[in-house]
């Protein structure tokens, strides 16, 4: 006997909290891209092979990104995937590592070993929008320019060569 628990409880405890860690299934890893700074919507697939539904407990950390609904409360249905649809907002450009834990929902105990996702940030704003748009001006103007001047030297090289003189 263990304090208030046999070793007969014990073993069935830890036996329970095995099947349940092998009954939740974590996404796996992907990457994405978010085209802005405003709110944007990612969705994980979370799986439970067992024949009853699991109350679970999903974190997501990244050092650019933030998650307006912090920690989420997730009821895995049973024998099916579930579908989390997650609010998430950049906070810089570039890309990242996303950190997906799932976790045991009062103790905060992990169920699954953590998932790397990954984010790419492609977020122009301001000046960034405005010195793009320019450079696409000035790239189409020595476009059409060069073409035009091609063009002109053709058209007088054909008019030297048609003359009768020549």
């Amino acid at each position: 006997r263990i304090g208030y628990f046999s070793q007969d409880q014990l073993d069935e405890l830890t036996e329970e909290a095995a099947t349940i860690r092998s009954g939740v299934v974590a996404p796996d890893p992907f990457t994405f891209t978010l085209t802005g700074r405003e709110e944007q919507r990612i969705e994980l697939r979370v799986q439970n092979v067992l024949a009853e539904p699991l109350l679970v407990r999903l974190r997501l950390t990244s050092p650019r990104l933030t998650f307006p609904d912090g920690d989420m409360l997730v009821e895995l249905a049973a024998n099916d995937t579930t579908v989390v649809d997650i609010p998430v907002v950049a906070r810089s450009n570039g890309t990242s590592a996303v950190t997906v834990e799932l976790l045991t929902p009062m103790l905060e105990r992990e169920l699954t070993e953590p998932v790397r996702l990954t984010s790419r940030v492609n977020a122009l704003t301001g000046l960034g929008q405005v010195l793009t748009a320019a450079f696409v001006l000035i790239l189409a103007s020595w476009w059409i320019s060069s073409w035009r001047s091609k063009r002109r030297d053709r058209d007088e090289s054909a008019a030297v060569n048609a003359h009768p003189a020549n």
